[in-house]
């Protein structure tokens, strides 16, 4: 079993059970993710957050530039859905904010 909560994960069972949990709770982001936002965003986002969990240094830091990143594709993604362009510069940095406030605390 995986448990995550914002800065700690708890983990109990064989490896292989682990990795199989992993692999269907990854499958299901990039489902939902590719729904939502189509398969290249499912494919940016994944690869972003891979990048971020083998990053070493302060995470605090390490999820803020993961907030941005991610802020950055899905708005790229709806311009190229929608061609409604980029998220309201305000209505992207009250996101940004919640989205800080609920990694960080």
């Amino acid at each position: 079993m995986i448990k995550s909560e914002t800065g700690t994960v708890s983990m109990r069972g064989t490896t292989p059970v682990l990795v199989s949990e992993l692999a269907f709770m990854v499958k299901g982001m990039r489902e939902s993710f590719a729904k939502e936002y189509g398969e290249s965003a499912a494919e940016e986002l994944i690869s972003r957050a891979m990048e971020a969990s083998r990053a070493e240094g302060d995470l605090d830091e390490i999820m803020k530039g993961l907030i941005n990143d991610t802020f950055d594709i899905l708005s790229k993604a709806r311009s190229n859905r929608d061609n409604t362009g980029e998220m309201p510069q305000a209505l992207k940095e009250v996101l940004r904010k919640m989205l800080e406030d609920t990694i960080m605390h």
